[in-house]
C-alpha cells in the first residue's frame, strides 16, 4: 500500500478518536516547538541589535573627538550631524553582517533590513557638556514568528539603547567598544562536550567552521572573560571575519591567545608580534602533540571592506597583518594593538589561523576594539616572577680540577668542555679553566683570544646579566678597579699604554691583556658561531640566522656592548639592567678584547635575572635598550587607509 493511499484512509477514519486526539496533541507540541525556535532567533537578533548600537555609540563619539580634536571652534550641530551619520552608517555595517547585504539606509535614523522586518533607529544623538561627548543609540525592532502563528502571536518585539561617554581626549571606556565579542551567548550545550561549531556567528563571517567550545575543556584554564572561547583550527584552519566602520582617528584592539600545542623549546616565553618576520624564526616542531609546525598560529588582519563578503583568505603579502602570535607559553596572554585610522570607512577585522592545519590551533577570546584606549592596563604578560634567576652557569659541570692548576676535560687539560653545554665558541673550540671564584672559571684568552656565546629566548621586559670577573694578576695598577659600560669608562686608553703591566713567570704581559667585553644581541640580526661536531680546536663554523650557512649578508657576532672590563686583581661582580623590547632569542657573548697572548681576563658565575615586564613599577635605573630584530616597538607602520604600532 503506498504512503498516500494510508494518509486518505487516515483521513476518512471514523471509527475512533485517533484522529482528534492527534490534532488536539498536535497543536500544543507544535506551538512549544515554535516558541523555543522563535524565543531563539529573539535572542540572536537581540544581541546582534545590541551589539550594533554599542558600535553606534562607539563611533558617534569617536567622530565628535576626532572633528573637534583637529577644529574646536567647529560648530556643534556641524560635529553632531556628522556623528548620528556616522553612528547610523556604524549600525548598519554591524546588522548587515548578520543578516546579508540588503541592509539599506532610507535616511538618518531609518533602515530596512529586509521586507519581513524593520528596525528603527528611533534615537541617535551626540551631545557635550565640558571635555565630555556623550552619545546615545535606541532602536526598535520585531521578528515575525513562525509556528506561534497558530496562537495568534505574529511577532515578537525587539528594543534596547547603548549609551557611550568619552572625553575630548585622553582614555576613553569601555563604553565606547566598537568591537566586543566573547563568544558566550549562543548554545553549544547541544554538541558534545559543551562546544558548537558554526559557519556564521554573531555578526563573524567563518571562511570554514568554526569551533566555540569551554575553555576548561581545551585548557583547563578559565577563559579571561565568560566560558566559551573560539578555537581556529577546530577541524582545519579557519578565518572568522567581522565588518566595522571606523571614523577617522585613533583605536585599540584587545584580544586573549592561548595555545593549544605547547612547544618545549619556547615556554614560558610567548611569541607575537607584529610582521611575519617577529614569528617566522619559531619553528620548533617537538610538542606534547607530536611533531607539529607553528600549530598555534593567529594573525589578526584589518582591511578596507570593499563588499559585503568577507575574503576566504588573508595573506600579509596583500592584507593588512596588524598582529601574529605563534605560542602564548601555556598560558592566556592579552595582546594590544594600536591603530590610527586615516581614511574612514567599512574595514574587515580578521583572525585567521595560520600555522599548521592539524585540528589543534590558538585560541581566542574577549575581543574588543576601543575608541582611542580600552579602559584599563592590558596584563603585562611577562612570563616569570619578579627575580626568577632563568640562567646560571658556574662552570664547574665542565672540568675536573686536579690540583697545581691542571684541569681534566674529557682527557685533554685545559679544554673547552666536549659536554652539551649550551656555549658556543669561537675562533676555536678551545678554552682555558683556571681557579675561579669559587671553583673554576673560564679564561677569554686560550691560546689566543676567544668569545664565548649562548643564546636565550627573552619576552619584553627587564632582566639582569650578571658574571664575575678577574684579570688574574697584580700589576702596577694595584687595587683599582677598571670596569664600565664602554672601553673608555673602563680605562682601557690607559691600560693598554702600559707595555709591562703583568710580569709573569713566562713573560711579561702588556696592559690590556685581560679586557674583556660583553655584548648582548638579537639573534636575528646577526651570524652565529657553532661548533658542529664539538671536538678539541675545531674552527667555528658560522650560519645566518635562518640556518643557512654565512654568506656574508650578516655581520659576525658580537655588536652590542654592555659592559667593559679592563683590570680587577681579584674577582668582583658585574651587573648590568637590560631592557628587552621584543620576544626573541638573543646572544650574550663574553670577547677577550686585548692583546692575544695566551693571557686573558677570567669569567666565572654567569647569571640571567628576569626582573619584571616592562611596566615594572620601579624599572632598574641605567638599563641598556637591547637594538630588537626588525622595526622597534612603537614604530608606526602605514597600511593604506591605516596606520599600526610596532608591537
Amino acid at each position: 500500500m503506498s504512503i498516500a493511499k494510508k494518509i486518505r484512509l487516515f483521513a476518512r477514519e471514523r471509527r475512533g478518536n485517533v484522529a482528534m486526539l492527534t490534532a488536539f496533541m498536535l497543536v500544543p507540541v507544535l506551538v512549544g516547538v515554535g516558541a523555543a525556535v522563535d524565543y531563539g532567533r529573539m535572542v540572536a537578533t537581540q544581541n546582534t541589535l545590541d551589539m550594533a548600537a554599542h558600535a553606534a555609540s562607539a563611533a558617534a563619539v569617536a567622530t565628535g573627538r576626532s572633528l573637534l580634536t583637529a577644529n574646536p571652534a567647529m560648530p556643534l550641530a556641524d560635529v553632531q550631524s556628522a556623528a548620528v551619520t556616522q553612528a547610523t552608517k556604524a549600525f548598519a555595517a554591524q546588522v548587515s553582517g548578520a543578516f546579508g547585504p540588503s541592509v539599506t539606509v532610507t535616511e538618518v535614523g531609518v533602515m530596512t533590513i529586509n521586507p519581513a522586518s524593520r528596525y528603527d533607529l528611533s534615537e541617535v544623538s551626540l551631545t557635550q557638556v565640558g571635555n565630555t561627548l556623550s552619545a546615545k543609540v535606541v532602536y526598535t525592532s520585531k521578528i515575525n514568528t513562525t509556528l506561534m502563528n497558530l496562537v495568534g502571536i505574529k511577532t515578537l518585539p525587539l528594543g534596547g539603547s547603548s549609551a557611550a561617554n568619552g572625553p575630548l581626549a585622553g582614555e576613553v571606556g569601555d563604553t565606547t567598544y566598537v568591537v566586543h565579542e566573547g563568544f558566550e551567548t549562543a548554545d553549544h550545550s547541544t554538541w558534545g562536550g559543551g562546544w558548537g561549531v558554526y559557519n556564521q556567528f554573531h555578526n563573524w563571517q567563518a571562511a570554514q567552521p568554526l569551533e566555540i567550545g569551554k575553555s576548561q575543556a581545551y585548557e583547563n584554564l578559565p577563559a579571561p572573560e565568560g566560558i566559551y572561547v573560539a578555537e581556529l583550527d577546530g577541524y582545519a584552519n579557519t578565518a572568522i571575519s567581522k565588518k566595522v566602520y571606523l571614523p577617522r582617528g585613533s583605536y585599540e584592539l584587545r584580544y586573549w591567545f592561548i595555545d593549544r600545542v605547547n612547544y618545549r623549546a619556547y615556554a614560558p616565553a610567548w611569541i607575537c608580534g607584529t610582521k611575519p618576520a617577529d614569528v617566522a624564526w619559531a619553528t620548533a616542531s617537538d610538542s606534547e602533540w607530536g611533531a607539529r609546525y607553528q600549530s598555534n598560529r593567529v594573525g589578526v588582519y584589518l582591511d578596507v571592506a570593499l563588499n559585503d563578503t568577507a575574503p576566504t583568505t588573508f595573506t600579509p603579502e596583500s592584507n593588512n597583518l596588524i598582529d601574529v602570535c605563534n605560542s602564548s607559553g601555556h598560558k592566556w596572554v592579552e595582546r594590544s594593538v594600536k591603530v590610527t585610522i586615516n581614511t574612514p570607512g567599512y574595514f574587515w577585522l580578521t583572525f585567521q589561523a595560520e600555522g599548521q592545519s592539524d585540528g589543534v590551533g590558538g585560541l581566542i577570546d574577549d575581543i574588543r576594539m576601543c575608541a582611542n584606549t580600552c579602559a584599563g592596563t592590558a596584563k603585562e604578560n611577562f612570563p616569570w616572577t619578579a627575580n626568577t634567576v632563568v640562567f646560571s652557569d658556574n662552570f664547574e659541570a665542565y672540568a675536573t680540577y686536579t690540583g697545581a692548576g691542571k684541569l681534566t676535560v674529557s682527557g685533554t687539560n685545559n679544554g673547552w668542555s666536549s659536554l652539551a653545554t649550551g656555549w658556543s665558541t669561537a675562533p676555536y673550540n678551545q678554552m682555558d679553566f683556571w681557579d675561579g671564584r669559587t671553583g673554576l672559571g673560564v679564561e677569554l684568552d686560550a691560546g689566543g683570544n676567544r668569545t664565548i656565546h649562548k643564546r636565550f629566548l627573552l619576552d619584553p621586559g627587564y632582566y639582569q646579566v650578571q658574571y664575575a670577573y678577574n684579570a688574574q694578576g697584580q700589576t702596577a695598577f694595584g687595587a683599582n678597579v677598571y670596569c664600565g659600560a664602554t672601553a673608555a669608562l673602563a680605562n682601557f686608553p690607559l691600560v693598554s699604554a702600559v707595555s709591562n703591566a703583568y710580569p709573569l713567570w713566562w713573560g711579561t704581559k702588556d696592559g690590556s691583556s685581560a679586557a674583556i667585553g660583553v655584548y648582548m644581541d638579537a639573534d636575528r640580526n646577526f651570524a652565529s658561531p657553532a661548533n658542529p661536531t664539538g671536538a678539541l680546536n675545531e674552527a667555528a663554523v658560522w650560519y645566518n640566522p635562518d640556518g643557512s650557512a654565512d654568506n656574508a649578508t650578516y655581520p659576525h657576532l658580537p655588536g652590542q656592548l654592555i659592559d667593559f672590563c679592563s683590570y680587577s686583581t681579584n674577582f668582583i661582580t658585574r651587573s648590568v639592567p637590560v631592557r628587552i623590547q621584543k620576544a626573541g632569542f638573543y646572544w650574550l657573548t663574553f670577547k677577550a678584547e686585548g692583546t692575544s697572548d695566551m693571557f686573558g681576563g677570567m669569567v666565572d658565575d654567569v647569571s640571567i635575572t628576569a626582573l619584571g615586564g616592562l611596566t615594572m613599577s620601579s624599572p632598574p635605573s641605567g638599563a641598556v635598550t637591547i637594538t630588537p630584530a626588525g622595526l622597534a616597538a612603537g614604530t608606526p607602520i602605514v597600511l593604506g587607509a591605516i596606520e599600526v604600532a610596532v608591537q
